[in-house]
């Protein structure tokens, strides 16, 4: 026998929604009364979210129509509960239940009886339920409470310790949409007696010239409920057509361990063909399905000083096969505000059209989670670079995380999940302890951007190093000195890693002197606002009569991002046409500019890539329906130039 795995998906899963608590009066033995749900059951997806499942069932309205949204915040003022019922089939053996992410605080039930818990969106929870066999045609249900009242943009992050994503209780970006339910994957796993390797950590090396590429591995075998000592475990290599590129049988300790080193020959290398390989990893003789599968790119990853770079100051010249590389980016966050609802093919969309325009590189923000498996398998199959962030952020009433020991604990038991599960991807090659942490208590905001010295940031770049010692992490995202690039201090050596400026309509002359006398050694977030397009606002309700209306409806989204005084009474085609067109001519000086100065500058990254909500005006280049504005397609026309001595994936479409 061997693992058998169960896409809890696959289930009829309905849907209750009850006042707080009744739920619980309602399962108690000491009452008679019966009680009932406030709403549902209804059907529902699992992975999903609850306002999901309440729109498909035509329980609420639209919430990206106007001002709709506001008629679903109701749902975090309710427990939900979940309901499926397990197959009457199920195998024998060890039975587990795997949530890669429950948005709650959550509770799980299997047969009536209360079985785990968790408050942390950022960590996977495991059930242990024992045999499977009695629990043949239980109930498994999930129970999502009412969840923090406010985690939202401006706050403050040394009071912020609840680990679910920030963005959804409202930035300058998304109105409130919080969502409660399930993300990513949904797991039932039973495991029968076979020993299956688990904990599989790697790492590779590669020669460009020669080929070359030594891989070392380490794990741990482990049968039912105990370590498996003197088995034989097998470490196979093969290239994308199936060829057998390397193998090696090694025997675990008497503590169940065991580590392995393959060397492959002449094999292609990832970076500007994405070329895969596949690592297998499994005990001699066992099925395939309790193999660990891989996909392993090779790449040798240097980063450099800029040339004339202050002392000491972060190295921001990626190297990539002895080549240097600039890095032209967009800060990705999530697709949705309810990003459990969102499938496969939209992130090949994204994802194309993005490697499209000349992007290179993908800077995952801080104010969300990581993203689910699958994104980071369609980078790698592109050629797309990642940088992480932790899922720390700025809250602008001060933006430096708590000091105490337990929250440095908290955050380093997510950045080992996190390595963990991400190290063996070669579109990774930046790990960073959040967005804008800075400052100290009694500092002015922003403040001046953390180092390691802080007891989190210190606790989490040594639980990824434990995982993955080799590649770049920073304690933040910007780096330096400064937290923003001042013109009046360019000449200083102060801007190493900045952020800004964000604007909206900068004056031509002034904005391309500002980046003409540029400075800084990496841009990793600058923004200029403009329109969504004129059947975007039609068809979302963003239209309005006049301008009073209109800046009515606007600030529900974009508060920050538009003048009220220059919101149209009349001709609003006209008025989408400039801001658009404003945006794009913006983007274009600042990202040539920084370009024109590589390597000094090692990048440009815009903030941001795409909007999780139908926006009137905002920062991103790609709007709600995935379409590329002015911005994007200016971008593009910058981006998709090649630099003297530059290395570029083959990937992108270099001609246009």
């Amino acid at each position: 026998m061997t693992r058998t795995v169960l896409d809890l998906a696959t289930l009829d899963w309905t849907l209750e929604g009850w006042r707080p608590s009744e739920w619980e009066l309602a399962a108690a033995v000491e009452t008679s009364v019966s009680r009932v749900s406030d709403v549902g059951p209804i059907p529902a997806r699992f992975p999903g979210s609850v306002r999901g499942a309440l729109l498909a069932a035509d329980l609420i309205p639209d919430p990206t129509i106007g001002l709709q949204s506001r008629a679903s915040e109701f749902i975090e003022h309710r427990h939900w509960i979940y309901r499926a019922v397990l197959p009457e089939d199920l195998v024998e053996g060890d039975l587990t239940l795997e949530f890669a992410a429950l948005d709650g605080p959550a509770v799980v039930f299997v047969g009536g009886a209360r079985r785990a818990e968790t408050a942390n969106a950022h960590l996977p929870l495991v059930v242990d339920l024992g045999a499977a066999a009695e629990h043949r045609g239980a109930q498994i249900a999930v129970v999502f409470l009412t969840p923090p009242p406010y985690l939202g943009q401006i706050g403050h992050t040394s009071e912020t310790r609840s680990w679910r994503p920030r963005f959804n209780y409202g930035w300058d970006w998304i109105p409130r949409m919080v969502q409660i339910g399930a993300a990513r994957t949904a797991l039932a796993a039973i495991r029968s007696g076979v020993p299956t390797p688990t904990d599989l950590v790697i790492r590779t090396e590669f020669t460009p010239d020669a080929g070359t590429a030594p891989i070392v591995g380490r794990g741990v075998v482990r049968g039912t409920g105990a370590v498996a000592p003197g088995l034989s475990v097998i470490a196979r290599l093969t290239s994308s057509e199936g060829d057998v590129v390397a193998e090696k049988t090694v025997t675990t300790d008497d503590a169940g361990r065991f580590s392995f080193s393959l060397d492959a020959d002449r094999v292609a290398g990832w970076w500007g063909a994405a070329s895969l390989h596949r690592l297998e990893v499994g005990v001699d003789g066992a099925d395939p399905a309790d193999r660990i599968v891989r996909p392993i790119g090779f790449r040798d990853v240097a980063w450099r000083a800029n040339p004339g770079a202050p002392e000491g100051a972060e190295p921001w010249l990626l190297e990539i096969d002895g080549a240097p590389v600039f890095l032209r980016g967009v800060n990705w966050a999530p697709l949705r505000g309810d990003y459990a609802d969102v499938g496969l093919d939209e992130y090949r969309r994204r994802l194309d059209l993005y490697r499209d325009l000349g992007v290179n590189i993908l800077r995952v923000w801080g104010g969300a989670s990581r993203e689910r498996d699958e994104f980071y398998d369609l980078c790698d199959e592109r050629g797309l670079l990642v940088w992480q962030e932790l899922p720390q952020s700025s809250s602008g009433l001060d933006n430096h995380p708590p000091l105490d020991d337990a929250y440095a604990a908290e955050l380093a038991e997510i950045a080992g999940r996190y390595a963990r599960d991400l190290h063996h991807h070669p579109s990774l090659v930046v790990w960073s302890g959040g967005n804008e942490l800075a400052g100290a208590p009694g500092e002015p905001t922003p403040g001046t951007p953390l180092t390691f010295d802080h007891p989190a940031l210190r606790a989490a770049g040594a639980a990824i190093r434990e995982i993955d010692p080799e590649r770049k992490i920073v304690p933040t995202s910007p780096t330096g000195p400064r937290y923003t690039a001042d013109e009046s201090e360019f000449g200083l050596g102060l801007h190493h890693d900045v952020h800004g400026p964000w604007v909206v309509s900068p004056e031509p002359e002034g904005w391309a002197r500002y980046w003409a006398a540029d400075d800084a050694l990496l841009r990793s977030e600058v923004g200029v606002a403009g329109s969504s397009g004129l059947d975007l606002l039609e068809r979302h309700g963003l239209t309005g009569t006049d301008a009073a209306e209109r800046a009515h409806l606007w600030r529900h989204t974009s508060n920050w991002w538009f003048d009220r005084d220059t919101v149209p009474d009349a001709d609003l085609p006209g008025w989408v046409e400039n801001s658009q067109r404003e945006q794009a001519d913006a983007l274009r000086v600042a990202a040539s500019a920084a370009m024109d100065r590589f390597p000094a500058c090692g990048g440009f990254i815009v903030w941001m890539g795409h909007d999780a909500f139908p926006c009137a005006i905002s920062l991103a280049v790609v709007d709600y329906d995935g379409r590329a504005k002015p911005a994007a397609l200016a971008l593009g026309d910058v981006y998709r130039r090649q630099l003297p001595t530059e290395s570029l994936t083959a990937t992108a479409d270099l001609s246009a």
